[in-house]
């Protein structure tokens, strides 16, 4: 533990100290991505809060935070907290708000029109190894995808090569369920017989850049693993073909239960995935901003 964060474990034994054990279990055990630290944190200072022990756990555990220069921390973790909170039961007021604002900054959106203009090349070439190196490179970088060194491109470019057989069915299925079922189906059979999440490597950055693939270069039914959009649903974080099912399933949900909503605020080339996408990526990466 570094001196300027808040104290993770004195804080879980100070609330067991004081007959809260099941909020430091419940927060102990959260699964929060990413931002498992911080919203830890959050966590614990908005409990220590709410039950008038927050100042004395800081004279006794984090002197630092009692005088004025360590107060930002504190004040910043409830902020965290607070946001987080808000955006447990998401509305369409708050999805709007978060697409317009993920739509008015011009570094997002001209990323994302150069992006879809280098995928739009990409597919002008044979469906042969040469287009799915350039796809997957271009996935790689707009996504930002860290730990993701060449030598596992090029395997991940010949592995999409060797199962374009069980992509190219998905592209043809209409109507939402059929579409549901037929991704899933999709997923299970990339699980059971192709090595594109091998066992080896940063199993994180490697679903989050199938998911982007699927959805860009597949089907754009086929939700985004993005830490940001997991942290406003919640949902399972294991980096598993398993997993990434349970969060198509979640997603499309939260597609289903705000249609209209989505279907007014899309743009002609996205999907009502992508839109839902968009607003949940602002929203969480807006949870933990230090603004």
């Amino acid at each position: 533990m570094e001196e300027h964060d808040f104290p993770l474990q004195p804080a879980y034994e100070f609330l067991r100290s004081k007959r809260l054990a099941n909020d430091a279990s419940a927060i102990r055990e959260a699964k929060f991505g990413s931002n498992d630290k911080i919203m830890k944190r959050a966590s614990l200072v908005a409990v220590l809060a709410e039950n008038d022990l927050l100042e004395s756990f800081l004279a006794r555990n984090w002197p630092k935070a009692t005088v004025p220069e360590g107060r930002p921390e504190i004040e910043w973790l409830k902020k965290v907290h607070e946001r987080y909170q808000k955006s447990r039961a998401l509305t369409c007021e708050q999805i709007e708000g978060a697409i317009r604002r993920h739509d008015s900054d011009p570094r997002l959106t001209g990323d994302e029109a150069a992006f879809r203009k280098a995928l739009e090349a990409a597919r002008k070439l044979p469906p042969l190894l040469g287009r799915f190196v350039a796809e997957v490179w271009v996935v790689a970088d707009w996504g930002s995808i860290e730990f993701f060194p060449f030598t596992d491109r090029f395997a991940m470019a010949e592995e999409i090569e060797r199962v374009q057989s069980l992509l190219s069915p998905i592209r043809s299925l209409d109507g939402w369920d059929a579409e549901t079922k037929g991704l899933l189906r999709v997923v299970d059979e990339l699980a059971r017989s192709t090595a594109l999440l091998p066992r080896d490597g940063d199993g994180r950055s490697q679903l989050s850049f199938l998911s982007k693939y699927l959805h860009f270069c597949v089907s754009d039914a086929f939700a985004i693993w993005d830490s940001n959009a997991r942290l406003v649903l919640g949902g399972d974080d294991a980096a598993t073909w398993e997993s990434y099912k349970k969060w198509i399933v979640q997603v499309r949900a939260e597609v289903a239960k705000h249609r209209e909503c989505l279907e007014r605020l899309k743009t002609p080339v996205e999907s009502l995935v992508r839109t839902l996408d968009k607003a949940l990526y602002t929203i969480g990466r807006e949870i933990v901003s230090e603004k």
